[in-house]
């Protein structure tokens, strides 16, 4: 394999995590659109009563997503680097993997644990 492995997530996951943080995010940012959002009937409520009683957790969610999210696509880019991708194949997966995180970091990790065992 040369230094342009590159795979993405399934599609499922660049729905589900994209709007489950935007979900957390609005929940802290405001957390009336989600109550009022016709198109969140019980996600939107749920959220912005979650932010309304407890807004410190959703503070402190959305500081853990972030702090993730960053580490993980740090992690992705170190993995790229050790697996002897170029610099577009290191970007490509150091930002897929800031959006969606564990799916991305699974796969890159895979194809970085054969690349070790062929070396």
């Amino acid at each position: 394999m040369d230094g342009t492995f590159f795979r993405v997530p399934k599609w499922y996951w660049w729905v589900i995590i994209p709007f489950g943080l935007w979900i957390n995010f609005m929940a802290w940012w405001n957390p009336m659109f989600l109550k009022t959002s016709p198109c969140l009937p019980v996600i939107g409520k749920t959220a912005a009563w979650i932010a309304e009683t407890f807004p410190m957790f959703v503070i402190f969610a959305n500081i853990i997503a972030v702090i993730l999210h960053v580490g993980e696509a740090a992690y992705a880019y170190k993995l790229t680097g050790d697996a002897g991708l170029n610099d577009d194949t290191r970007k490509k997966w150091t930002l897929q993997t800031f959006i969606i995180g564990f799916p991305s970091l699974k796969m890159l990790k895979e194809y970085s644990k054969t690349k070790q065992k062929k070396s």
